[in-house]
């Protein structure tokens, strides 16, 4: 179970929110080798003004989908761990039907 080479996309067109502010949403997806596993699908809204430069919210960007990233290898590594089967079967164990 690893998670593939995120693709960065535009979600969406570039929408003018207001005079002169637009909304540019940026969309990061990344498969999961394992076809049970749902992988990656995240949006960053950034807010943009003509003349702003996009580059300055780069590290923003990367900051927030870098914590989507390390969230989900957390949670993978908790469900895929021994020690939840284990707990399963005991408890599946410990029913009376």
């Amino acid at each position: 179970m690893a998670l593939q080479t995120p693709v960065i996309t535009l979600a969406s067109h570039v929408t003018e929110t207001q005079k002169n502010l637009y909304n540019i949403t940026f969309r990061m997806v990344c498969a999961d080798d394992d076809q049970d596993m749902a992988g990656l699908d995240e949006t960053y809204p950034l807010k943009y003004r003509p003349g702003d430069n996009v580059a300055d919210a780069v590290d923003d960007i990367i900051e927030f989908f870098q914590e989507k990233i390390d969230s989900y290898e957390s949670a993978v590594a908790i469900e895929t761990h021994p020690s939840m089967a284990t707990g399963m079967t005991m408890i599946e164990n410990g029913l009376v039907i």
